[in-house]
């Protein structure tokens, strides 16, 4: 025989109203704004990614792997709840968008990937 649940679980798994288990739901007005949900380096990485700098970039000149500035625009994507990363300046405070239009025009060239061919 399982042991009965209680709290949150109790209220997913058993279906009942959380109204009437007694927890309390705290309204959508009083939640935080997305932007601070997100940690230090997640901020640095949407700010240059919405100034438009690649993640291979954003790698180089934060001098981590490509794979951790991925998960970390996959982090800031998910906390905002948006779907690409053109959408990130719409979320960036307005004290940070000087950073972002500074960024913009420091951004590194797009390498190009030059393909050898046969001969």
């Amino acid at each position: 025989m399982r042991p009965a649940l209680r709290g949150p679980r109790a209220v997913v798994i058993g279906g009942c109203d959380r109204h009437a288990a007694g927890v309390s739901v705290p309204a959508r007005s009083t939640r935080r704004d997305p932007w601070h949900e997100l940690s230090g380096a997640e901020r640095v990485v949407a700010v240059l990614a919405a100034a438009g700098w690649t993640n291979i970039a954003i790698a180089d000149r934060r001098g981590t792997s490509v794979r951790t500035t991925e998960a970390q625009l996959a982090a800031v994507l998910r906390k905002l709840v948006i779907g690409s990363r053109r959408e990130i300046i719409e979320f960036v405070p307005d004290e940070l968008l000087p950073d972002v239009r500074y960024e913009a025009g420091r951004r590194a060239p797009r390498r190009r990937r030059y393909h050898r061919t046969r001969t």
